[in-house]
């Protein structure tokens, strides 16, 4: 595989404190530039104002989840990635 031209912008997006800070270390350690928000609405206003190639969102949260998160990213930038995880089966 072929060296990047740039460390892999992600945003994690999860309402559990431990599951996000998790997450960032495993990202960090695989060489990603990790920004973290604990809610839809908070990760809506980094998205807007950042660069990101993925975003990795839980799919249960508060009044937005991950699903409505899809939605927006989507509607302003169609090109990103966006993974949706959830713990529920």
């Amino acid at each position: 595989m072929p060296p990047l031209s740039h460390r892999p912008r992600l945003l994690v997006v999860d309402d559990e404190k431990g599951a996000l800070d998790s997450l960032i270390d495993i990202f960090h350690a695989e060489n990603f530039d990790v920004v973290a928000a604990e809610s839809a609405e908070a990760a809506l206003e980094i998205f807007r104002a950042q660069e990101f190639d993925v975003v990795l969102t839980d799919l249960r949260m508060g009044d937005l989840d991950g699903m409505d998160l899809l939605k927006a990213v989507k509607t302003f930038r169609p090109d990103v990635e966006v993974v949706i995880m959830t713990a529920f089966g």
